[in-house]
């Protein structure tokens, strides 16, 4: 059976490949008790700043704050010293800004890869580190806390930083030209830029850590979206939890950038690269959101997880579609 391009589906990963090492998902290097995250990137626009960000976000969204990373270089055989180095020193970069440190790098080049592609895998810094399971997760029926314990299937469903950005600006680097015979340069250069890593400082930084509302809440669990979306995050989300869900699509932070370059595209941005963005599930997501705004991020409660079997995304009056597990990245089918 051939596989699509991008993120293995779920089934396929844990038939034909964690099922096969004996591993979980979610990794951890022996001696350390804080989460260990990879994450791939492939081609050459925004590599270092998709592939240091991808992983530490990741990172920070399982509970822990990146601290080392190890480096792999794949290179196309049309590859040049100077654009190695270019990259390293964005990479380099990159990792400064998260406070990140690459402790072992390989780089080579390779007849079977027609492009660059990144993997950057991300340690948690030192024995404070504190993994999501630890911190609180949805799966298992709930999460203690001082009251005893909590119902998983009620908690609030919040988006830090709006979606899709990662995606609108890959879009609007490669598909500049197109654009221009229907958006202001301006406009299409603002679209590339829209990228940032706001939300995953946020969430890192400790004096949010201590806040009920962050990090440490016991009854809160945040998720890495990436790939796929956040129609992906919410299922992955929803079914590693074996809950139910109901969201409401008017309330997804998004900026109007995204939403005019996949019109032109007809290409759907809740199903986008939304490296960037954070989803967390947790009580009283109103004071979250407010916390969130009050550091600058973009945050809104766009729904609820419940008891039911249904993941159920609703289009104001009356109108609703099922999640579906997730399907390939719209990037992929332009």
């Amino acid at each position: 059976m051939g596989l699509r391009p991008g993120k293995l589906k779920a089934s396929v990963m844990e038939r034909s490949v964690l099922r096969q090492l004996h591993k979980k998902e979610a990794a951890s290097v022996e001696g350390r008790e804080g989460p260990f995250c990879v994450h791939t990137v492939e081609g050459r626009t925004l590599a270092a700043r998709r592939a240091v960000w991808g992983a530490a976000g990741k990172l920070i969204a399982a509970g822990g704050t990146p601290g080392r990373a190890a480096l792999s270089i794949l290179l196309p055989e049309s590859a040049e010293e100077a654009d190695l180095k270019k990259l390293a020193r964005e990479i380099g970069a990159e990792a400064s800004s998260f406070g990140l440190e690459i402790d072992s790098c390989t780089a080579r080049v390779s007849s079977n890869v027609a492009d660059l592609v990144l993997t950057l895998s991300c340690l948690d810094d030192g024995p404070d580190g504190q993994s999501q399971a630890d911190a609180g997760s949805l799966s298992g029926g709930g999460c203690r806390t001082d009251e005893g314990q909590k119902d998983s299937a009620f908690l609030d469903l919040v988006v830090a930083g709006p979606v899709a950005q990662e995606g609108t600006a890959l879009i609007a680097i490669e598909q500049r030209e197109r654009l221009l015979t229907r958006y202001p340069a301006f406009f299409i250069d603002e679209a590339a830029e829209i990228y940032d890593s706001l939300a995953y400082k946020t969430w890192m930084e400790d004096k949010l850590k201590a806040d009920p509302d962050f990090g440490q809440n016991p009854y809160a669990q945040c998720q890495y979206l990436g790939e796929g979306g956040v129609f992906a995050g919410l299922w992955e989300l929803a079914a590693g939890a074996g809950v139910g869900l109901e969201v409401e699509l008017s309330l997804i932070p998004i900026r109007q950038h995204t939403i005019e370059v996949c019109e032109f595209f007809d290409r759907n941005p809740y199903q986008l690269f939304s490296g960037g963005s954070l989803l967390i599930a947790c009580q009283n997501g109103g004071r979250l959101v407010r916390t969130l705004e009050s550091r600058g991020l973009e945050a809104a409660v766009i729904g609820h997880t419940n008891h039911g079997n249904d993941r159920i995304i609703r289009y104001g009056e009356g109108e609703i579609r099922y999640l579906e597990p997730p399907k390939a990245d719209e990037y992929y089918l332009l």
